[in-house]
């Protein structure tokens, strides 16, 4: 199990990409100029990426506890 994260970290992990993905949206909605909105919105992809990444790592600890 060296190198994946375990159960707890998963959750740790997620919330705070999820409060990032969130900071990156109001920082875009909010924007003055061209290079925030799209800081904000680089934030937000970003987050979403290793969401889904934080998602695929959850599963194969769970596939691995099956076998």
């Amino acid at each position: 199990m060296e190198g994946k994260l375990s159960s707890t970290g998963t959750w740790i992990g997620s919330a705070v990409f999820t409060l990032l993905g969130l900071l990156g949206l109001d920082m875009s909605a909010n924007a003055a100029d061209g290079t925030f909105y799209y800081l904000g919105l680089l934030f937000a992809g970003f987050a979403v990426l290793m969401l889904f990444r934080l998602i695929a790592i959850a599963t194969a600890i769970a596939d691995e506890g099956n076998q």
